[in-house]
């Protein structure tokens, strides 16, 4: 049988030989039609370039008819002794070639340097031995779909499921509530769960990570277990050491060194080599208290009570600082919000005659009556919250929370809230590349970078060009520049070409 060449795609395509009853008898790849690449050409406004001199670089990217094409590349100017070309993978070997075989290829690049029939010829002994396939025609014929193990992200989402779901439970009557907070931003949002209890929250687009407060009630005002579903995604490749203790459980930190620092002068610092005897490093961790209902990042002011200080109400305070409730005149303002403190210092009252405060005692919600009973000795921490963050136990807290905790307390009951850091997307970041126009106080810094200009993202205009400008370093000699990219009709170009740079 006979395949006319045009008739095949570009790149690697796969003969299979099977029966009527979709039996394999023999299967191999091949490689016959060279995809064209990209004409890309690049062009700098000088030959050769002194140091730390402005190199000013025009690229234009047409097809093989000379058409101009528009699309997306990436450039890279480094050193030559640190980039062989010979042996390094690009958009056009890898999309064309080592994206369909599994293992490593040698020189990628030799497979396309001649591109005729004895290139073909060494192809065709790579695929036989690097394109080992077995494929399972059973499945391909009954059409059964395949597993989806990672979602399609369309946004950032987060899911969850609540617990504590009695069988004549109406999902309806459950009311999620979730605190989203990042930099400046408190967003409360409510919803209910799905019949089984699981819930999605979705369209969210950021950087960093942000933090969530759930928070799921039933009819009855109690509180119910929440988890987060963590999504599967795929591992990255790289060294975690787990043995290490996070600053955030640090409670103090005492660096101290063994031995001097020798003195060395001001010129050519950065030539000489400081060698320190000995660095000894210690930690202290914290002890976390399962008492502390919620983390210092979520409260707006904790206090701890001293035995030693006695807490009358003193002239000019206002009413409402009996007992316990005294303790609040004497919360840090610096961290609390004026007007959730000054509504809690009238012990309830609020000022703007909307909802006071809501005041909690080992986890039950009580009045200031009961506070302004209890004398100060047996409170040993009161907690604060403002009214954006006292939204996550629901719409009465309009006036701020105000937790207290007594002294000798085996347990106290859990406000069953879960706080998730969610995880956004990273901050894109821009390759350094100084500007010796004008003398600065980085002129004077000696510079001998190995990469003089990294940009991945390269847009060109509606007629296929594009401008781009860098500095040159104090090194010497040959330096690489290596474009590629693709087109909007998904055409790749590669272009390796030279930069010599002297005194």
């Amino acid at each position: 049988m006979d395949i006319p060449d045009e008739k095949l795609p570009e790149g690697i395509f796969t003969i299979t030989i099977y029966d009527d009853k979709f039996h394999v008898y023999c299967e191999r790849l091949a490689f016959v039609n060279y995809p064209e690449p990209l004409k890309i050409a690049l062009n700098t406004d000088k030959v050769e370039y002194g140091t730390r001199k402005k190199v000013v670089a025009k690229i234009e990217v047409r097809d093989e008819k000379g058409n101009i094409q528009t699309g997306n590349f990436s450039l890279a100017v480094v050193k030559s002794s640190l980039d062989n070309l010979q042996e390094r993978n690009n958009f056009y070997t890898y999309y064309f070639l080592q994206s369909e075989l599994k293992g490593r290829i040698e020189n990628p690049a030799f497979y396309f340097e001649k591109r005729d029939s004895s290139a073909i010829a060494y192809l065709d002994l790579l695929l036989l031995t690097h394109g080992w396939r077995r494929y399972d025609f059973n499945k391909i014929v009954s059409l059964e779909k395949s597993e989806f193990h990672y979602p399609i992200e369309e946004s950032l989402s987060f899911s969850g499921k609540i617990h504590q779901l009695n069988k004549n439970q109406k999902m309806d009557e459950i009311k999620l509530t979730a605190l989203f907070r990042h930099d400046s931003i408190n967003e409360v949002v409510y919803g209910q769960p799905g019949p089984t209890g699981s819930f999605m929250f979705t369209n969210y687009d950021f950087c960093d990570t942000a933090e969530v407060i759930l928070s799921a009630q039933d009819f009855k005002q109690r509180q119910l277990d929440i988890s987060i579903v963590n999504h599967k995604y795929p591992e990255a490749n790289f060294f975690v050491y787990e043995n290490v203790t996070s600053l955030n459980d640090i409670d103090s930190l005492n660096v101290e060194l063994m031995g001097s620092i020798p003195q060395s002068p001001m010129e050519g610092i950065d030539k000489v080599v400081h060698k320190i005897q000995e660095i000894k490093v210690t930690a202290k961790t914290k002890k976390k208290d399962p008492r502390r209902l919620h983390n210092e990042a979520f409260n707006i002011a904790t206090y701890e009570v001293s035995r030693n200080f006695s807490y009358t109400s003193t002239g000019g305070v206002g009413e409402g600082f009996a007992g316990a409730l005294g303790i609040l005149q004497f919360l840090p303002k610096k961290r609390v919000n004026d007007s959730v403190l000054r509504e809690i210092s009238k012990g309830g009252k609020a000022l703007s005659g909307g909802a006071g405060p809501i005041f909690v005692l080992d986890g039950n919600r009580v009045g200031a009556e009961v506070l302004k009973s209890l004398p100060v000795q047996m409170i040993e921490r009161v907690e604060v919250l403002a009214p954006s963050s006292a939204m996550i136990y629901g719409s009465g807290g309009g006036g701020g929370y105000a937790f207290f905790t007594r002294t000798n307390v085996s347990s106290v009951a859990e406000i069953k809230t879960v706080s998730y850091k969610f995880p956004g997307y990273s901050q894109s970041k821009e390759f350094y590349s100084p500007d010796y126009t004008s003398v600065n106080s980085d002129y004077f810094i000696s510079d001998h970078r190995n990469t003089l200009y990294w940009q991945p993202n390269i847009t060109l205009n509606d007629e296929g060009k594009a401008e781009i400008s860098f500095f040159t370093s104090d090194d010497q000699g040959m330096f690489l520049i290596h474009c590629e990219g693709r087109t909007e009709e998904g055409m790749i170009g590669v272009l390796q070409s030279q930069l010599i740079v002297n005194q």
